[in-house]
């Protein structure tokens, strides 16, 4: 798992967030991706680690680094799939886009927290889901 992957990287899996702001004092790069195409802030959030995910989008990390995501889920569709309600909504705060359709099933975060029994993540994504003005 840690097969090419950078210190910021590491320091996210693991939730050191006071290594994470130290390395990006010293410039650690951000969007980085690993040979799974995950940056620091995708680890943090598979962790759940409120603190490291903070961290890193007080530092600017884009909650939305792929351009693709017919394959990958997004960071979240991840927070929202495990229940991580804070994470998801540090993320609604930083600019991520909730409604981005991510994996191969081609989902919403909100429908994935819908399906996974996380009411009040699905009831947060939907008030914050950018509708069409009438």
């Amino acid at each position: 798992m840690l097969f090419r992957s950078t210190a910021l990287m590491y320091a996210a899996m693991q939730g050191f967030s006071e290594a994470i702001r130290r390395l990006i004092e010293h410039k650690a790069s951000l969007e980085i991706q690993s040979p799974q195409r995950y940056t620091a802030l995708m680890y943090a959030v598979r962790g759940g680690h409120e603190n490291a995910v903070q961290a890193l989008l007080r530092a600017k990390a884009d909650p939305d680094v792929h351009g693709d995501y017919e394959t990958f889920d997004t960071h979240l569709i991840i927070a929202a799939e495990r229940g991580f309600f804070s994470i998801a909504r540090a993320l609604v705060g930083a600019g991520a886009n909730v409604c981005l359709y991510g994996g191969h099933a081609g989902r919403t975060a909100e429908c994935v927290a819908r399906h996974e029994g996380h009411h009040e993540i699905s009831e947060f994504l939907c008030y914050h889901e950018k509708r069409p003005s009438a």
